[in-house]
């Protein structure tokens, strides 16, 4: 009898200011998704860059601005890469004014979410990013 291949876990990349920012993002995806996910984490842009290639992952969620560089500059860093310019990529960032989200788009990130986050608000469109990316098996 032949037996269907698990699929793989969904590989997200997390960029954030802080580790507890991380925790805070790792605790939502772990609560809210329940197919399973491969979270790589780092406070450096640089890192970020390293991580995406080494573990090929489906996914991008980066502050705006890193303790150890600049998300924005990490966006620009993946679209032009060959190997993870396709890559969906949530920006977070503390900027309301349209000035502040503009950058975020224009340095390639494919969604921009201003803090204080509801994790319901950001669930739902890391649903959309993975689904209009053809990644289209998380579950919640």
């Amino acid at each position: 009898m032949i037996r269907p291949q698990p699929e793989r876990a969904i590989r997200v990349l997390i960029a954030e200011h802080s580790d507890d920012d991380i925790q805070a993002l790792r605790t939502i995806l772990e609560q809210w998704f329940h197919d399973p996910m491969e979270i790589y984490a780092t406070t450096c842009a640089s890192e970020a860059l390293t991580l995406a290639q080494r573990h090929a992952v489906d996914l991008v969620i980066a502050n705006a601005h890193l303790a150890e560089g600049d998300g924005l500059k990490l966006c620009r860093e993946l679209r032009k890469s060959p190997d993870l310019g396709h890559l969906p990529i949530m920006l977070l960032g503390a900027g309301t004014s349209a000035r502040a989200k503009i950058m975020g788009f224009t340095s390639g990130a494919d969604d921009y979410i201003v803090r204080p986050i509801d994790d319901r608000l950001l669930v739902a469109r890391l649903r959309l990013l993975l689904r209009l990316k053809n990644i289209d098996r998380l579950q919640v």
